[in-house]
């Protein structure tokens, strides 16, 4: 048998131990999910920047990367149109205006106004 036909026999073991087990329902599935997630509330920051000197889709895109590698950075939005960024942290995590500020200055454009928005949810 050659190498690949058993690798395949490997990786096909595994799925029929899985197919041969019971499905789980969605009442199991919403029980472990609320067994997971702890119960109280938490904070999301968000915050807002004005980016100065983007003309076109590469622009965006260059300033979207550099905000998405941010640490704790769980969401990172850039509009041309509007000339302003959205970076959205994991919640829980505290914004990072200094670092927000560095990455814009490092994809080679300015920083405008920069508003953070807090908001507190509560934990389902």
């Amino acid at each position: 048998m050659r190498k690949h036909h058993t690798l395949a026999l490997l990786l096909c073991v595994p799925l029929i131990c899985v197919a041969a087990t019971a499905p789980a329902t969605k009442t199991a599935i919403k029980a472990a999910t609320k067994a997971t997630k702890p119960a109280g509330k938490y904070t999301q920051e968000t915050i807002i920047s004005g980016i100065k000197g983007m003309t076109c889709q590469f622009c965006v895109y260059g300033v979207k990367k550099k905000l998405s590698n941010l640490p704790n950075v769980q969401r990172a939005q850039v509009s041309l149109k509007r000339r302003k960024g959205r970076i959205t942290y994991k919640p829980g995590k505290e914004a990072n205006v200094k670092a927000v500020e560095a990455a814009i200055k490092d994809a080679g454009y300015t920083v405008g106004k920069i508003e953070v928005v807090t908001k507190s949810k509560k934990k389902r």
